[in-house]
């Protein structure tokens, strides 16, 4: 009997490289006053393993051209953050795992403005009146009725606020159906609020997400609805903060045993209602479009980014990172 148990293990079936799922592309919005709530970024519905670690180090580096006045208020969002973010999760048994992540935020006037100028050119996209002010310039500041409300320091460097995710597998993937899963998340205002670095209050999301795959396609998708904590500065000013409603949808080709090529849409509705401009009061559409390299259990990946709507969220950014298990 111990030796057909031998046996047996060791003619085990390995898992079948064209349906190892390396997706989607974990972005979320670079929109710097974003960058200071909650985000249940795409991920799959599937559970890490009881018992398993899985972390994650990206950097996302992005350009923002928003400059409006009108009257007592003021949208100036023109610079480039640079994002650095560790994130670990672990299962935890009877179908749940937890996450977490760190993150540091650096606002910079950056170098960009001249590339995306040409990028947007090239390909017809709306340029936000970026060549009507002097390039590599910096300020990342809101103001309502006259007060600011935001306003993110330049040239230092900060960590950000603190995410908890816990999500719930309700059924795996089979013939039968797609993989579905729930979450909840809180975010711990560690982040300085004073130096735009966190919304200086508690966060809380609820969710859901499924994924479906057939060969090597996976199609995965999520839907959240995340309740920020009103920010002091924005009670002060008489500014409201709506609760946000997330809606996520990846598409994966696995074009060999190694290597995906990813693409997906990140629809996030607009913040507030109050604000009498688009540059603050818009939806966004975040394109995402990348590719993940495996070796073994680790795997890296990149994506570029851009703002469909290009309204209020960034003109373009750039993901890139590395992902493993332990």
């Amino acid at each position: 009997m111990l030796l057909a148990l031998l046996c047996g293990c060791i003619s085990a079936p390995q898992a079948d490289p064209a349906q190892i799922v390396r997706g989607p592309l974990a972005t979320r919005v670079q929109h710097p006053f974003s960058l200071t709530l909650l985000s249940m970024r795409p991920r799959r519905a599937a559970i890490q393993e009881e018992g398993v670690s899985g972390a994650t180090l990206d950097l996302a580096y992005s350009s923002i051209h928003e400059v409006r006045k009108l009257g007592p208020q003021g949208v100036h969002f023109d610079g480039e953050t640079a994002r650095s973010s560790f994130r670990l999760r672990r299962g935890i048994g009877n179908g749940w795992d937890v996450e977490s992540e760190a993150s540091v935020l650096f606002g910079t006037s950056g170098f960009l403005d001249a590339f995306i100028e040409g990028f947007h050119e090239f390909f017809g996209f709306p340029d936000a009146g970026r060549p009507l002010l002097e390039r590599n310039q910096y300020r990342m500041r809101l103001r309502y009725h006259g007060q600011r409300v935001y306003d993110l320091v330049d040239d230092e460097y900060g960590f950000g606020d603190i995410p908890i995710i816990f999500t719930k597998q309700l059924r795996a993937e089979s013939d039968r159906g797609p993989g579905v899963a729930m979450r909840f998340g809180v975010e711990i205002p560690t982040g300085s609020a004073e130096r735009g670095f966190g919304n200086g209050e508690m966060d809380f999301g609820l969710g859901t997400l499924f994924e479906s795959s057939a060969g090597r396609w996976t199609v995965t998708g999520a839907l959240d609805f995340i309740a920020p904590g009103r920010p002091k500065t924005f009670e002060e000013a008489g500014l409201s903060l709506d609760p946000i409603c997330s809606l996520q949808a990846g598409l994966e080709f696995r074009w060999s045993d190694r290597m995906s090529l990813l693409t997906q849409l990140a629809y996030t509705s607009p913040y507030t209602r109050d604000f009498p401009m688009e540059e603050f009061g818009s939806e966004m559409l975040d394109f995402a479009l990348g590719c993940a390299w495996q070796r073994k259990s680790t795997v890296l990946h990149v994506a570029l980014l851009e703002d469909l709507v290009a309204a209020q969220g960034p003109d373009f950014g750039i993901q890139m990172g590395v992902s493993w298990e332990f």
